[in-house]
């Protein structure tokens, strides 16, 4: 389970929620250094960028938190896309952690949380029972 979340308070809440449920991914959904020891410290918790306001808030984040933990968000509909990636775009960064960012660490996120494929899908923990359709 993916959850995104656009404030969690103070960080400790965040610790204490991600630490409870390590098989969900939370993710801060605005760009904000006060959780950098949380989102370092527990492997279920990431941090969004959306929106920095300048290249230098971006390299200050990469400064704090590990590029691997740090998945791009816009907050489309709301703001232009360019807004969040021109910043990352000029930001003086790794290309490595510029790719990370943009789609890498999302991708494996999602390919992570993605249910089994296969004739065994049955019998994992993502089995869902659905309604028979009529």
């Amino acid at each position: 389970m993916l959850i995104l979340k656009h404030d969690w308070g103070v960080a400790g809440y965040l610790g204490q929620v991600g630490g409870a449920y390590p098989s969900a991914r939370f993710v801060m959904g605005h760009h904000s250094l006060a959780y950098a020891d949380v989102v370092n410290e527990l492997e279920n918790v990431y941090q969004c960028t959306c929106v920095p306001l300048g290249y230098r808030p971006v390299e200050d984040l990469v400064d704090r938190v590990d590029p691997k933990k740090i998945v791009f968000g816009s907050d489309l509909t709301d703001l232009d896309p360019a807004l969040g990636i021109a910043p990352l775009a000029c930001a003086e960064i790794a290309r490595s952690a510029k790719r990370l960012i943009l789609g890498r660490n999302m991708r494996r996120l999602l390919d992570a949380l993605r249910p089994p494929q296969g004739p065994d899908r049955r019998s994992s923990r993502y089995s869902v029972r659905l309604p028979s359709w009529p």
